[in-house]
């Protein structure tokens, strides 16, 4: 696997180690205190997608205070199993309504966060496996033309990968790169 980390990428962000998102909240007539969170909580619309089907938010959200009063904010961590079953694009949206009933804009994820903790599979294959012997070495006395294919959902096309063949000689010894 390649190291852990999170890289960008196309207005994407990739990773294979789980993600924490911060949410913050601040409007200064929220009346959001510590004592009352769980009141307050449904004015707080948190809305996080996998693949486009809404998801239920992994763990609890616990908000605590941030700085000034009206400042609060919270971690979603999103998962990253190795098992792979966490792997895909989410996305998370928020929509906050004061207690008199101001609806603040709504806000969503700068990027899609892309869980990806599958290795990608990479088979190869020949039109050609039938090797001629010649003077003690094996060579193939036909054209020989490999399939090389490779599955990675996050690889679009042939242009996202280049092949590169080391040490492959002619039947005359001649090394190519």
């Amino acid at each position: 696997y390649p190291d852990a980390g999170i890289n960008e990428a196309e207005g994407k962000l990739y990773s294979n180690i789980p993600v924490p998102v911060t949410i913050s909240v601040d409007e200064a007539n929220f009346a959001f205190n510590i004592d009352d969170i769980e009141t307050n909580a449904e004015k707080i619309d948190i809305s996080l997608t996998k693949d486009g089907s809404e998801i239920q938010l992994p763990g609890g959200l616990v908000w605590s205070p941030a700085g000034e009063d009206g400042k609060y904010q919270a971690v979603i961590t999103i998962p990253a199993a190795s098992d792979h079953t966490d792997d895909g694009e989410y996305l998370l949206s928020i929509a906050v309504t004061d207690v008199v009933g101001n609806s603040g804009s709504s806000a969503e994820s700068e990027k899609t966060i892309v869980i990806d903790t599958t290795a990608p599979q990479l088979t190869v294959s020949f039109n050609n496996n039938s090797a001629v012997e010649h003077n003690g070495e094996q060579f193939f006395d036909a054209e020989r033309i490999a399939a090389v294919t490779l599955y990675d959902v996050n690889v679009r096309s042939a242009e996202d990968f280049d092949v590169h063949a080391d040490g492959i000689r002619n039947h005359n010894g001649v090394g190519t790169e």
